[in-house]
C-alpha cells in the first residue's frame, strides 16, 4: 500500500510521499535529472510547509493573547512578546526560503495565510491599543488623586493666580 501524507497543496486531502512519485521512472528521462527534479520538489513541500507553521503558531500566539485581552485576565505579556518575536522571525526566514525557493510552480499560493495572518494582527492591534489607552486613563486618575492628596494648596493654579493678582 502507497504511504500519503496530508498536503496543504492539496486542500488537506492525502498526497503520494514524493519519494514514492520519484521511484517511477520517465521515459527518456536520466536518472540523476529524475532524481534532482523529485529533490526539489520535495524541497520546496518542505518549504511550503515550514511556512505554513510558522503562520499557524503565529496564529495561536495571537488567538491566545486576544482571548486573555478580552477575558480581563493577567496577561504574560513578556512571555508572549518573546513568542511572537521569534514567531514574526521564523516566518522572516520562512517568506524568504518561500522566495528563493520559487514556490508558484507547485501551485502554493502564500496570500491566503497572510491575508488571514493581517486580519488576526489587526485584531490584536486594536484590543492592545484599547487597552494601553485605559491603563494611560487610569494612571493619569491615579496620579491626579496623589497629587490632590499630597497638596495643601499651596502650590495650586487657583493660588498662583491670587498671588499674581497683589
Amino acid at each position: 500500500m502507497q504511504s500519503q501524507q496530508k498536503s496543504p497543496l492539496t486542500n488537506g486531502q492525502p498526497a503520494p510521499l514524493l519519494s514514492s512519485e520519484a521511484a517511477q521512472p520517465v521515459q527518456g528521462e536520466p536518472e540523476s535529472q529524475r532524481l534532482a527534479d523529485a529533490a526539489q520538489k520535495n524541497n520546496g513541500f518542505i518549504i511550503v510547509n515550514s511556512f505554513l507553521d510558522s503562520i499557524n503558531r503565529i496564529e495561536e500566539l495571537l488567538e491566545k493573547e486576544t482571548a486573555l485581552l478580552r477575558s480581563d485576565s493577567l496577561i504574560p505579556f513578556d512571555e508572549l512578546n518573546r513568542k511572537k518575536s521569534y514567531g514574526l522571525l521564523e516566518l522572516r526566514h520562512a517568506i524568504e526560503a518561500l522566495k528563493s525557493a520559487g514556490c508558484r510552480p507547485l501551485g502554493f499560493d502564500p496570500s491566503p495565510a497572510l491575508i488571514r495572518l493581517r486580519a488576526l494582527l489587526q485584531e490584536n492591534r486594536e484590543l492592545l491599543i484599547s487597552h494601553l489607552h485605559a491603563a494611560g486613563t487610569i494612571t493619569t486618575v491615579i496620579a491626579r488623586a496623589i497629587q490632590d492628596y499630597e497638596s495643601d494648596g499651596t502650590y495650586t493654579v487657583h493660588m498662583a493666580r491670587k498671588a499674581g493678582a497683589k
